[in-house]
Order: structure tokens, then sequence, then C-alpha cells
């Protein structure tokens, strides 16, 4: 993992609870940003690895992609961020993923803390997945909910989703 330029801090991350990972595509990449007090930070070494992964399952014609962030290989430090690939958003993710060779990670307070490129080690997998979307038909975001609240309780949370092997 190397220390990349912080970008411009998007106004929708700001809003978010600590401990919060969110993928947004920007500027035809999908950049993680992971909101954390002061304090969070802290658990965080300068040099701290990184691990990515993509879950997934297909329940009643859902498609439902769970993207894993998992810092310091802990598991009190790995988190989660739903792709709901029958979303145009959700999409749009998903071709980033599938198209850039690297990753930025962001931590981000009432600023970006700090960031990092990753290898994006997600690109065949997301493509996979991107065919698979495209070989269906939309579901409804009741429909995701519904198969997401099934996951959660099975996976009630990201470390749990992480050691699923899914």
């Amino acid at each position: 993992m190397c220390r990349i330029v912080q970008s411009k801090l998007p106004e929708a991350v700001l809003g978010l609870l600590p401990g919060t990972l969110v993928a947004l595509p920007i500027e035809d990449r999908a950049m993680l940003f992971l909101r954390e007090d002061e304090w969070g930070l802290k658990k965080y070494a300068d040099r701290c690895p990184a691990e990515l992964r993509l879950c997934t399952w297909d329940i009643d014609a859902v498609l439902l992609i769970v993207l894993l962030l998992r810092l310091a290989r802990t598991d009190l430090t790995t988190f989660e961020f739903w792709i709901d690939a029958g979303s145009p958003g959700g999409v749009r993710v998903l071709q980033d993923l599938a198209a850039q060779p690297r990753i930025d990670v962001h931590l981000v307070t009432d600023r970006i803390a700090r960031s990092f490129r990753l290898k994006n080690v997600l690109r065949s997998q997301a493509q996979d997945l991107l065919n698979v979307v495209r070989s269906r038909n939309a579901w409804r975001p009741e429909q995701f909910d519904a198969v997401r609240a099934r996951i959660c309780q099975l996976y009630p949370t990201a470390h749990t989703l992480w050691w699923s092997g899914q």
C-alpha cells in the first residue's frame, strides 16, 4: 500500500457515522471512503495492511454484493459496503471496479486524514458480476433490501461477512 495525493472530500461522506465505509464513483473511478473520528484513526498504523474482497449471494433473482475492506488484518477493522447492482449507482461502482487497476482508499474525519492506493484485486470478479447483472432483469430496491436483511441475519457484522467464504 502506498500513500497518494489527497482528493477532495465529497459532501456525502461528511454525514456518515464513524466506522462507515462507502464506495463512490468519482471521475470514472470507484473510491472508498472510511468515515472515522479522530480517536478511531489511532487504530491504524501509518502503513497498516489493507485487503479487499467482494462477497456475493444470488437469492430470489437478486444478486447481492458486498465490498469488504479489512485494515490491519483484524476483525475489528473490517468494514462493509453493500452494492445494489440493480440500481444505476451500483452498476457504476461495479463498472469502475472492473476498469481501474488501483483503488483509492481515504480515511476521513471532517477532512481526508489519510489516503492510500491499493492494487485492485477485484477487477475480474467485478467484470464477471457485471456480466451476470447484464444477463438478467433488474430487481426492485425492496427486493434487494429483503435479501440483504436475510444475509445480515446470518452474518450480522462485517467480520462475519469476511469469514463467510462467499
